[in-house]
């Protein structure tokens, strides 16, 4: 009641009040999710929106690009080739997981975009696929790596704030 009109307008802001601005909501009833990974904790750093509505909502269901599925077709191979004696490490033999993993993922949910592009698209992204997992045999030598373990669970806390994730591959080296 004492206050002066200075001190009304900034309480009210510039435009007045409006008493339905903010309206009671009630208790969030969405779970939250149990920890995050370092890639979920930059996402909600990047977009609080987008985290919330990808996880932990549902509502965004991740949608694959080609760029993305040629990555989790060669990380698929790439896998799977160190699972198998070193003698059998060839590019040949990595190239042939390629093509059964696309039969078991291209027709679920997040693949639906890829799955629908014209057949040509789609063996062209395999092709492409194939020669990246090729290209990785002319940098690194498979048959010299002798793999500790791979795709390791990690956690840890940040802050208090459970953290998980995924170590592609740890290996052993001889000093």
């Amino acid at each position: 009641e004492g206050a002066t009109s200075g001190q009304r307008s900034r309480r009210q802001g510039p435009f007045g009040t409006r008493p339905n601005a903010n309206p009671s909501l009630g208790r969030c009833s969405d779970r939250l999710p149990n920890s995050l990974s370092p890639s979920a904790a930059i996402e909600y750093e990047q977009c609080p929106r987008k985290f919330y509505e990808s996880k932990i909502s549902g509502r965004i269901v991740f949608q694959a690009t080609e760029a993305t599925t040629k990555g989790n077709l060669a990380h698929h191979a790439f896998e799977k080739i160190l699972n198998v004696s070193a003698s059998q490490r060839t590019p040949e033999r990595a190239v042939s997981f390629i093509r059964p993993y696309w039969d078991v993922i291209r027709h679920t949910e997040e693949q639906e975009y890829v799955n629908n592009l014209p057949s040509s698209a789609i063996a062209r992204m395999l092709r492409e696929t194939e020669e990246v997992v090729r290209n990785w045999f002319r940098m690194e030598n498979p048959k010299e790596m002798n793999p500790i373990d791979t795709e390791l669970k990690i956690e840890g806390t940040l802050g208090s704030t459970p953290m998980r994730g995924i170590i592609d591959r740890i290996d052993s080296s001889v000093l």
